[in-house]
């Protein structure tokens, strides 16, 4: 392992994504890819259980939980590390859903929510004020910031948009590596924040060399080395990550 002096390399990143994970058909999904009519429940045919279990598993390299959602529909994991963690992510995200300064869109029809966040990603990232809901026009003061007035330690709310989705967020910029427009943030802040506030407060003063030398991983809770990545300021004001996730409209909140 590199030490504390060290400089990152500029080409590698050092998230766990992508990762390889074992994954396996619900008995709903096996019945219908195998094309088995059942008139009691498939449950207790233990040939077909096997089945599920070791000749229809599979190795899916994914790129984020979002990307496990998006392909593998009908598929569940047959690590149940994997599955829990899965499960946190996905309670993480609901909380973004209610909490964030963007909730509106979450619940809004699909047609006007799509439109809204194509809206926002075609319109000015660098400042000005955004719309207080999807539904009205009216304007508020809220300013939208530019990756580089970002304040380390400071909660945002946020848009992230990745291949076939966009979802809500929420991020706590954290150490920057200097004069390269590089930083770790944390994303599902929010959430993170208040259940784990006194690892957050510690990782907030962390600096990019030790968060990049694995100072995540071991010391705190898995979920929060997840949810850490490597960001590039994109000269719009947005941040890119290495797997091409990008956050923007970034609004900063009270909370911290």
């Amino acid at each position: 392992m590199p030490n504390s002096t060290d400089t990152a390399p500029e080409s590698e990143g050092q998230d766990s994504w992508p990762r390889e994970i074992v994954i396996r058909p619900t008995i709903d999904k096996a019945i219908e890819l195998l094309g088995i009519e059942y008139e009691g429940p498939p449950e207790g045919d233990d040939a077909l259980v096997w089945k599920i279990g070791f000749e229809m598993s599979q190795v899916a390299e994914i790129s984020s939980w979002d990307d496990f959602a998006i392909r593998f529909e009908g598929y569940e994991f047959a690590n149940i590390e994997d599955q829990e963690e899965y499960d946190e992510y996905c309670d993480l995200q609901e909380h973004e859903r209610s909490e964030s300064r963007f909730s509106d869109l979450c619940y809004a029809p699909e047609a006007q929510r799509v439109g809204e966040v194509d809206s926002l990603k075609s319109g000015d990232n660098t400042g000005g004020i955004i719309p207080s809901s999807p539904d009205t026009s009216e304007k508020t003061g809220i300013e939208i910031i530019h990756g580089k007035q970002l304040i380390r330690g400071k909660l945002y709310d946020c848009i992230v948009s990745g291949k076939n989705f966009d979802e809500i967020e929420s991020l706590i910029p954290l150490a920057a590596e200097e004069n390269t427009g590089k930083l770790f943030i944390l994303g599902h802040a929010r959430q993170l924040l208040e259940n784990y506030p006194e690892d957050i407060k510690e990782i907030i003063k962390m600096s990019f060399i030790e968060i990049w030398n694995d100072g995540l991983r071991g010391t705190y809770p898995k979920i929060i080395d997840t949810c850490a990545c490597i960001c590039t300021i994109q000269s719009d004001g947005t941040l890119l990550d290495g797997s091409g996730l990008e956050y923007f409209q970034l609004v900063e909140t009270q909370v911290l």
